[in-house]
């Protein structure tokens, strides 16, 4: 809550806890929510309700109201670098479609379909088990057993030479060197370039963050300040979010947090209800299968996009009256 009243001079009796630690309830002026959504920065001019002097109740809003609930989340940036997303060829293919015509609608090629999660799960897989047969083959490769004389002598006498000229590149060219301790300079450097290769690929954490939202809800991101670095704008490109998802109005970012705005407000969810009335799920099996179902389309969506659910509680699945 101090960082929505700091960053975004909203005072605190606009502001109001949930359930969730970092989700709150915001009442604002329909006005100025139109200001945000069209790219206006938040300023210092956050209109004021007027409340009574002996309660404060909010409006309950509505259509013929100018003033609105909407839920807001507070998302805190780290100076650390993560990995990137995987490259989703769904929205590289939309991207190229629409730079190539504006005019036309961006589909998917049939040849360049995104990963299913069962194909990644499987590339997943074969890539650990490739990784931890190579470890155990530089780890245990050396003490294997030889087989006859003659042969280990010979790969002894290989090795030495191997060794040998290793040694001699790494010298400049002078054969007096010592093979054993020149492999191990070349293992270091080896190490030493992957680790290299892995820090270079990584990216800003905040970097990443704005592109997960613009993947998930391709919704606009005001930046309060201009120096802040950019991501991809989906929204531009047409990219809407799983009818399932809870719309997104805008994303305000500030130098130290990112907020994302939740419209239209939606009171209930499946939490209050089964506290309510438990009966609403155990005396029928089509509403959880509904509901598993849905959820099953919005994580299929979500790993065409290249991203994952994570955790869903019934706090989190909001329902309307239809």
């Amino acid at each position: 809550m101090e960082a929505i009243i700091q960053d975004l001079n909203i005072p605190k009796r606009h502001i109001r806890e949930t359930r969730c630690q970092r989700r709150f309830q915001l009442l604002a002026h329909k006005q100025w929510l139109r200001g945000i959504s069209q790219g206006a920065k938040p300023g210092t001019d956050f209109p004021l309700y007027n409340f009574q002097q002996s309660a404060l109740e909010w409006p309950k809003g509505g259509p013929s109201s100018a003033w609105s609930r909407v839920y807001v989340s507070v998302y805190k940036k780290h100076p650390s670098k993560v990995i990137p997303l995987p490259r989703n060829k769904f929205l590289t293919n939309l991207t190229t479609a629409s730079s190539a015509s504006s005019g036309s609608e961006a589909v998917p090629t049939d040849n360049e379909d995104p990963l299913h999660y069962s194909q990644l799960l499987q590339y997943v897989a074969q890539t650990n088990h490739k990784n931890l047969w190579k470890a155990a083959y530089r780890k245990y490769a050396g003490s294997r057993p030889q087989g006859p004389a003659g042969a280990a002598i010979a790969g002894g006498n290989q090795h030495s030479l191997t060794n040998a000229q290793v040694g001699s590149f790494d010298s400049g060219g002078s054969s007096g060197g010592v093979g054993a301790p020149s492999i191990t300079v070349t293992n270091s450097t080896k190490k030493q370039q992957e680790s290299n290769n892995i820090s270079a690929a990584l990216l800003p954490y905040d970097y990443v963050l704005r592109e997960a939202l613009s993947r998930a809800y391709g919704c606009r991101i005001v930046r309060v300040d201009e120096e802040l670095g950019s991501a991809p704008d989906y929204g531009g490109l047409g990219v809407q979010g799983h009818a399932n998802l809870y719309p997104v109005l805008v994303a305000i970012e500030t130098n130290m947090n990112l907020f994302v705005i939740f419209d239209p407000f939606i009171e209930n969810n499946l939490l209050d209800c089964v506290t309510y009335s438990p009966a609403v799920l155990e005396k029928s099996h089509n509403k959880p299968l509904f509901l598993i179902y849905q959820l099953l389309n919005l994580m299929k969506s979500l790993h065409d996009r290249g991203l994952n659910m994570g955790n869903i509680g019934l706090g989190d699945i909001y329902l309307t009256e239809n």
